[in-house]
């Protein structure tokens, strides 16, 4: 859970779009084409941040691109005993779904405490959806619920998974969802709408 954490946030922010038609997906909306129409997409964003030579324009990405990068791209970054990834976008809200197998996150439910996760086993479906507002090239997540199968799970244990996850040498405190971030590539704003965003400079 350590690399893959920060790899999805900043999969989320590094929306945006090249022109063209997209490739056809299979039936679940998801293709290696996709996943390798986000990465090209992520290419142009390094060189709108790189080069100043570069014009920038305001671009964007579909739902099914981002997921698809998620389930080829980031395969093996994604921790042991969670699947099914999902992320689902929304005007203003991003929902975060999958499937995971709680004998293989034990901190998870110690940090859940004394709530009923605690006696859970075997796999759950996760749950976890955050309004999500951008400006002046700052981002800010506010969680509106996170649940493990029926047991809800407070923001404080959210943020300190999160917190926990996502520490490692090069971020020694962790990623606080709670707290304003700068987003990268220099971009100002971005904005989630159905089935999509939407990146601006």
């Amino acid at each position: 859970m350590i690399t893959f954490a920060p790899t999805l946030l900043l999969a989320l922010a590094l929306l945006g779009q090249i022109g063209g038609a997209n490739p056809a997906a299979p039936k679940s909306g998801l293709s290696r084409e996709l996943s390798n129409s986000f990465g090209k997409k992520v290419e142009l964003l390094e060189k709108f941040d790189h080069d100043p030579q570069v014009k920038r324009s305001a671009v964007e990405v579909l739902e099914s691109e981002l997921n698809s990068y998620v389930r080829f791209a980031l395969a093996e970054k994604i921790p042991r005993g969670l699947r099914e990834v999902r992320i689902v976008l929304m005007e203003g809200r991003l929902e975060l779904r999958g499937l995971a197998n709680l004998s293989e996150f034990s901190e998870l439910k110690e940090k859940a405490g004394a709530s009923f996760l605690s006696l859970f086993n075997g796999e759950m479906a996760v749950e976890v959806v955050a309004d999500f507002k951008s400006d002046r090239g700052f981002g800010q997540f506010e969680l509106v619920s996170a649940q493990v199968g029926p047991i809800p799970l407070s923001a404080s244990i959210v943020g300190d998974i999160v917190t926990r996850a996502t520490t490692d040498a090069s971020r020694p405190g962790g990623f606080d969802i709670r707290a304003p971030f700068r987003l990268p590539y220099s971009a100002k704003r971005i904005r989630s709408q159905q089935a999509r965003a939407t990146i601006e400079y």
